[in-house]
């Protein structure tokens, strides 16, 4: 019977992981590169036939703290949020009907094929014009073919604010670059004008707002000054000039002339107060000039010192009898009671003066109070002149301020600064915006190789699927197949189970034939020179194993001949019977062993991986052989590999399309087999990650590692004769 090119993996295992997937791409490269060109080529083609759409851009500069000559001087320049918000509503201003419309008008866009609505012509259009007899011709169809226009050049512009500055682009999109530069300058123009008639119309509504306010404010400022003169006149409240009222000046100066005349009574008392306590004292003359400010006594006092100093000095040079002396101590005396009555004729003078100013001060008191009486009879008539003069001034002040605005708008009328300028004026684009030829080059070769990719690993998938299902349906239907007929001329080795004799008879082998009990032949595998790449030692073992990989491609592709199908088939039956294995048996892990040491355990081990890894599992391949070491010398080089722990040995080789670990390195060549338990731990837990391992196991007479045993669930004897390798089962005491 035929069988499929892969098969499915067993268990609830994914169809492909990611290795597998690189390998596909891998493997695909070639289709996947052909499927971008392909996409590449029909984009170019698609972008010969696309018209080319070309961009002009525009850059006005705004100032929002711009003033023009009517706003007020000291007038805020708003914070720099305001002005943020002031340029995005500039943004959408550009787009707006009162900016493009004006363009429409003047570049004659409703007639142009690109932005406006051509009329057709001929007999259909006139056909359609008469099914429609109340079509409007007039002014409304005008309007509304500008209007389908303004929104064709809406959807070609583009406005945006370059960041956060006050720079402000306007791009318009056109067929023809000439045209796109002309209408981007157009918008630009046709905003600055906008912006100024808005000025001049907003200047305009002002001034003549004021003016009518001016002739209500004059109006009212009449009515009340005549309301303030004719209530003054009925209340007889005179005004003298600017000051006021006559009583509320008479009232002020009265309240002025007493406080001044207060506080020189106040100063007079004092002054009298301090010479009569002077005198009372007796003070001498240093205190009484200190005190009193006045040019006699300060006269007197020179005198006084002068007499004093020649007293002293005569004192020091004669007796108090001598006349000289007697002289200036009574000149000292004579002086010291001038000043006394001095002091004496002051005091009297200010006597008269404290007399003056309380009499001063008496008669302010008695004018003030009088005054006061008149000003309070005019009280109530005061405070309503106040609100009269109050609402006049006020008046007065609206009617002026109005009034020299109106002068001023009047005048600058037709002065307006514009806060915009335009920086850059579009230039007629060289080089279309659309379609970036180069940019659709790429995304296209990026969208093939996508493709590409899918396809290969879709493709990939589907026929594991479809393998597995095909597998799944012929082990269901069918017994398990006998062997092809080109294994009846091989000659059989003898059953395992009844080898008593040969050189490798030892109480090992005693022992292990205690253990086990042999089982029916599970299939034959012919020798591997029948591959003629396959150089048979373990120096090549590494190409014997691609040359071996390469054969069973063939075979499960349909591809395969002659000694190459041969070797196929029988390495296919081996896997049926490992299939109904596990059907019944729920197989994991297959472990290989020999009565004899040679190569053929080793290579058998590896073929049946690799014819695994081709039926579409995912296939762990474990070096247990200590003796020889084979399969890890060729698979796995890699130096110091003794220190790594289990998990990390695992290494996933592309190429053949299996993961490998080795248990050998570091083992003992003579010694028994020894697997620490947390290396068990690891190896299972590897092992439950794969559809099928294969574990090239020690010798037969070796075979007492109970480690080993514990992760196989079946034991398969591998022995040669003659042209082939016949496999064999064991069953164990714990099966």
């Amino acid at each position: 019977m035929d069988y499929p090119a892969a098969t499915g993996r067993t268990g609830n295992q994914n169809l492909l992981d990611l290795l597998e997937i690189l390998a596909v791409l891998r493997a695909r490269a070639k289709f996947i590169v052909l499927t971008a060109v392909a996409v590449v080529l029909l984009s170019v083609l698609v972008a010969l036939f696309l018209k080319p759409v070309y961009k002009a851009t525009s850059a006005i500069l705004i100032d929002p703290t711009v003033q023009q000559p009517f706003d007020t001087k000291n007038q805020s320049r708003g914070s720099s949020q305001d002005n943020s918000q002031f340029i995005d509503s500039q943004v959408t201003l550009l787009t707006s009907d009162s900016v493009l419309r004006p363009v429409v008008v003047s570049q004659n866009l409703v007639k142009d094929r690109e932005f406006g609505t051509v009329e057709a012509s001929g007999f259909l259009h006139s056909l359609m014009q008469m099914l429609r007899p109340g079509a409007d011709k007039g002014a409304a169809a005008a309007e509304l073919a500008e209007s389908k226009s303004v929104i064709a050049l809406a959807k070609a512009t583009t406005a945006k604010r370059d960041g956060q500055t006050f720079v402000l682009t306007i791009a318009v999109q056109s067929r023809d670059p000439a045209k796109a530069a002309q209408l981007s300058r157009a918008v630009a123009d046709s905003y600055l004008n906008d912006q100024k008639q808005q000025l001049e119309k907003a200047s305009r509504q002002v001034a003549n707002e004021i003016d009518d306010r001016l002739i209500g404010l004059r109006e009212r400022l009449r009515l009340a000054e005549d309301k303030v003169q004719e209530f003054r006149a009925q209340n007889n409240l005179q005004v003298v000039g600017e000051a006021g009222l006559v009583t509320e000046q008479e009232l002020s100066g009265v309240n002025s002339s007493l406080i001044e005349a207060r506080a020189a009574l106040a100063a007079s008392e004092a002054k009298n107060s301090e010479i009569q306590r002077l005198l009372a004292q007796g003070a001498n003359a240093d205190a009484i000039v200190a005190t009193i400010d006045s040019p006699n006594i300060q006269h007197l006092y020179e005198q006084y010192t002068e007499a004093s100093r020649l007293e002293a000095d005569l004192r020091a040079d004669l007796l108090p009898s001598h006349p000289s002396l007697q002289r200036a101590q009574s000149q000292v005396a004579q002086v010291r009671q001038m000043i006394r009555d001095e002091v004496t004729r002051i005091a009297q003078s200010t006597e008269l003066d404290l007399e003056v100013a309380r009499g001063r001060v008496a008669n302010l008191e008695k004018q003030l109070n009088s005054t006061r009486t008149l000003n309070n009879a005019d009280d109530a008539a005061r405070i309503r002149l106040r609100e009269l003069q109050t609402e006049a001034q006020a008046t007065r002040a609206l009617y002026e301020n109005a009034l020299g605005r109106a002068k001023e708008i009047l005048e600058l009328e037709q002065v307006v600064v514009p806060n915009a300028r335009i920086i850059s004026p579009a230039v007629v684009p060289e080089s279309p915006t659309w379609p970036n030829k180069k940019l659709i080059v790429v995304l296209a070769g990026i969208l093939g190789l996508l493709i590409g990719s899918c396809l290969a690993v879709g493709g990939t998938a589907f026929r594991l699927l479809k393998a597995r299902l095909l597998r799944e349906s012929a082990m269901l239907a069918e017994p398990l197949p006998e062997l092809a007929p080109a294994y009846e001329q091989v000659s059989r080795p003898v059953p395992v189970g009844s080898m008593s004799s040969g050189p490798y008879e030892s109480p090992v082998r005693t022992t292990v034939q205690d253990k086990f009990s042999s089982e029916p032949v599970l299939g034959y595998l012919p020798q591997f020179p029948l591959i003629e790449s396959v150089q048979g030692d373990s120096a090549h073992l590494s190409e014997d194993a691609h040359a071996i990989h390469h054969a069973l491609q063939l075979f499960y592709d349909h591809k395969a001949s002659g000694a190459t199908a041969t070797f196929g088939q029988a390495a296919e039956n081996i896997h049926l019977s490992l299939d109904k294995m596990l059907k019944h048996d729920g197989l994991r892990s297959v472990l290989i062993t020999s009565p004899d040491a040679g190569l053929e355990q080793s290579m058998t081990a590896l073929t049946l991986a690799l014819a695994g890894a081709c039926r579409g599992m995912k296939v762990l391949l474990v070096d247990a052989e200590a003796l020889n070491r084979d399969l890890t010398r060729g698979l796995d080089p890699r130096p110091f590999i003794r220190q790594l722990s289990i998990a990390k040995r695992v290494r996933n080789d592309l190429g053949l399309g299996i993961s490998f670990v080795t248990l050998s390195a570091g083992q003992n060549r003579d010694g028994q087999f020894h697997l620490s338990e947390q290396a068990s731990l690891e190896l299972k837990e590897i092992i439950r990650d794969h559809d099928l391992t294969i574990i090239n196991g020690p010798l037969m007479r070796d075979l007492y590692s109970a480690a080993l045993l514990a992760v196989s669930d079946h034991i398969i004897v591998a022995s040669t004769d003659g042209g082939a390798v016949s496999l064999s089962t064991l069953s164990t005491p714990h099966d």
